[in-house]
């Protein structure tokens, strides 16, 4: 990796990120041609707090302060996704900030970055720009499936829809309720019906399959209202983002 750059990123600005500290907000950075090898690309700017700690502090607390603002629905607009976009695509946002060698010699900058998985779940390496990407390849190279069939009581792991995978990642949506010693099944019907009308945008007309809705883990929700992810046949998915 070379020195990282002490130059601030610019919207769009194509990252070559140490690949060791890909998903550390303060990793080492260079910023490269995006015909060249890269990793991440620059969606949003903000502006370091000024009152802020040395980044190696203020990187516990980096999607606290900037998630509202590094999120997916900033990103979608300017990766080029219809408006009305809401299934999860397969790029992953990241809020960036300076190294502390950087910010001892004045560096105050904060870069929204998105990143692409690559179909084993690495992240890929790249040479030309995500919009670019995303506009010149289908939109099935984009989605993200289920591994295996999702149940509920546990995350699903998320992989590249190939021929091997049948469930498509829909959005999901928290279910109301406390958590019982019967979960999931006390909430199991709320998060079905919450799922099948998720899917009514996604799927073909005459769709069989009926939605999967996968509520998370039991101890992640101490206070009840767990979250549901939502999944679609992916044979009876319309095309559509939203």
């Amino acid at each position: 990796m070379a020195q990282a750059e002490s130059v601030a990123p610019a919207v769009s600005d194509c990252l070559d990120v140490d690949s060791e500290k890909v998903w550390e907000a303060d990793g080492a950075l260079t910023i490269v041609e995006c015909d060249e090898a890269h990793n991440a690309q620059v969606f949003k700017t903000l502006a370091y707090p000024e009152d802020g700690a040395k980044p190696s502090v203020l990187k516990e607390r980096v999607w606290e302060l900037f998630g509202g603002e590094c999120n997916q629905g900033s990103m979608l607009g300017w990766l080029g996704a219809p408006k009305n976009t809401r299934l999860p695509l397969r790029v992953y946002t990241m809020p960036r900030i300076p190294t502390d060698e950087e910010w001892e010699a004045g560096a105050r900058w904060v870069a929204c970055t998105a990143t692409r998985p690559s179909p084993s779940g690495d992240v890929a390496e790249l040479t030309t720009g995500l919009p670019e990407l995303f506009g010149s390849t289908p939109l099935r190279e984009w989605v993200n499936c289920a591994k295996s069939t999702p149940k509920s009581g546990k995350w699903t792991e998320w992989a590249a829809c190939t021929s091997k995978t049948k469930w498509l990642t829909i959005e999901g949506g928290q279910v109301k309720g406390k958590i019982a010693g019967a979960y999931p099944k006390d909430l199991q019907a709320k998060a079905d019906a919450m799922c099948a009308k998720k899917a009514k945008p996604f799927l073909k007309k005459g769709s069989k399959t009926k939605p999967i809705a996968a509520l998370g883990p039991k101890s992640e929700f101490p206070d009840g209202d767990p979250f549901a992810e939502c999944f679609i046949a992916l044979a009876e998915w319309n095309g559509k983002t939203g």
